[in-house]
């Protein structure tokens, strides 16, 4: 129960982190994150710092309640998927939005955002 409660909290704290961070960053309005019909680079931008958050946030969660490591990366890794996941059918809800090198592009940011505190927790 302990691996499988770190990844769906990881994955909850990640989804109430981008969805937290994504109100307050349009809390003045979206009209400045448009750019015509499709998005501004400000949009993916804040999309990209925003998922880096969410998967740093859910790196610390997972972490926090896996303590062998083997089971922590393999609970990393299942959230990243998760989210990856998401990213996708996002994606492909509304595909004249976002290309599939902008969705490439929020993954990476999502890695980045899990790899800080995997490597500083695996790698003592």
């Amino acid at each position: 129960m302990d691996v499988v409660g770190g990844i769906v909290l990881g994955y909850l704290a990640a989804v109430a982190v981008h969805i937290l961070l994504g109100l307050v960053i349009t809390r003045e309005g979206r009209r400045v994150l448009t750019d015509g019909a499709g998005m501004s680079r400000a949009y993916y931008t804040q999309l990209g710092l925003s998922w880096m958050v969410a998967g740093l946030a859910a790196a610390l969660v997972v972490l926090r309640m896996v303590k062998e490591q083997q089971m922590a990366l393999v609970a990393l890794v299942a959230v990243l998927a998760l989210i990856s996941f998401a990213m996708i059918r996002a994606r492909n809800k509304v595909p004249h939005q976002q290309t599939v090198g902008d969705t490439l592009l929020l993954m990476l940011c999502a890695l980045i955002g899990f790899a800080i505190p995997a490597y500083l927790q695996l790698a003592a």
